[in-house]
């Protein structure tokens, strides 16, 4: 699948907002149980495979920064357009080379609070 060909189109969908509205919900519930118990604050997050940035826009009041990391170039600029209509300044994006499954080495000393994905391990050959 050609995912810098999908990008222009993809939140047309209306079953992509309703799972990440689902995904948001879950999540969110999540880390306010995790901080009802705890006295951790999550601050610095990563959506891998955040493709147009969907997930990370409903979950953009939890962190104060927010990398969303994709392979897809075309979907990383869709993330773009969503992140500033909305004025989301704490959302970045990140191009993940394609060609690395090392996607932890990508982000040399940088540590996440958070690290979350919404559809993205099925395309991945060797987790």
């Amino acid at each position: 699948m050609n995912f810098n060909d999908k990008a222009k189109i993809w939140d047309s969908d209306p079953k992509k907002h309703f799972r990440a509205d689902t995904a948001a919900r879950v999540i969110k519930q999540i880390i306010q149980d995790l901080q009802a118990i705890t006295s951790v604050r999550l601050d610095k997050a990563l959506e891998f495979g955040a493709g147009t940035a969907q997930l990370s826009l409903r979950l953009s009041d939890l962190f104060e920064k927010i990398v969303a990391a994709d392979t897809s170039f075309g979907m990383l600029e869709i993330a773009l357009e969503n992140v500033s209509k909305q004025l989301k300044s704490n959302i970045s994006t990140v191009l993940l080379r394609p060609d690395s499954y090392d996607y932890v080495a990508q982000f040399p000393g940088v540590n996440f609070d958070a690290i979350y994905t919404m559809m993205a391990l099925h395309h991945i050959e060797d987790l």
